[in-house]
């Protein structure tokens, strides 16, 4: 199991626990297949995160990694490093803002 973010669901994923707002009112239930209807639903009620089955974020993170030029994600990369030039991302937490914000910086470049 592995808490995925919201920006790494796709349709078809299999909830492995329940899909909460913030305020504790259950979205989706655990066992449901993940539409893009239902990732509509998580964004706007706040989720940032879901249990998946059989998947890890490091998992998640290598399958979006997989389907972007390599070229790109290495210049979005170079990108977002001089962002990070006095913080580092030894720490989970900035590791994990360093790769939302790669991902983000690669949307930029592939919309130029």
């Amino acid at each position: 199991m592995g808490l995925i973010n919201l920006e790494d669901l796709k349709p078809d994923m299999l909830l492995e626990e329940d899909v909460l707002s913030r305020n504790g009112r259950t979205l989706l239930r655990s066992g449901n297949r993940i539409t893009e209807k239902h990732i509509g639903i998580f964004k706007a009620w706040g989720v940032t995160e879901a249990a998946i089955e059989g998947m890890t974020k490091d998992d998640a993170a290598a399958s979006a990694a997989e389907s972007i030029d390599p070229q790109i994600l290495e210049k979005a990369r170079e990108q977002t490093q001089t962002r990070f030039l006095h913080s580092g991302t030894t720490h989970p937490l900035l590791e994990e803002l360093f790769r939302v914000s790669t991902f983000r910086q690669v949307q930029k470049i592939q919309d130029l």
